[in-house]
């Protein structure tokens, strides 16, 4: 059995048993980082710089990585108290665009 593979990308624990949720359009290789908003939705960083929401219902695309942009040196991500979703790396802070619905 490839432990890596069956335990790559964002699993879920339940209290009893672990699932495995696919993220729409992104590697499960490639995700670098989870956090969560003031809402309690999940934000992934995936390399080259996807951020993508999970609101409990569907994804949405926040920011759509370009592996020719230097948003592939994102190392981190959060969502302040305002809601606005931040991202950095080795030489840069940035305030992500907000899409359509987010506070």
């Amino acid at each position: 059995m490839n432990t890596d593979e069956n335990w790559a990308g964002l699993n879920v624990f339940d209290g009893e048993t672990w699932q495995k949720v696919p993220v729409p359009g992104v590697n499960p290789h490639n995700i670098q980082r989870i956090t969560f908003d003031n809402q309690g939705r999940v934000l992934v960083l995936a390399w080259p710089g996807d951020v993508k929401m999970y609101d409990g219902q569907e994804w949405t695309s926040i920011v759509q990585g370009d592996p020719d942009s230097n948003r592939d040196d994102f190392s981190g991500i959060l969502a302040d108290s305002q809601g606005r979703v931040w991202s950095w790396g080795y030489e840069k802070i940035q305030l992500l665009d907000a899409p359509v619905g987010l506070p």
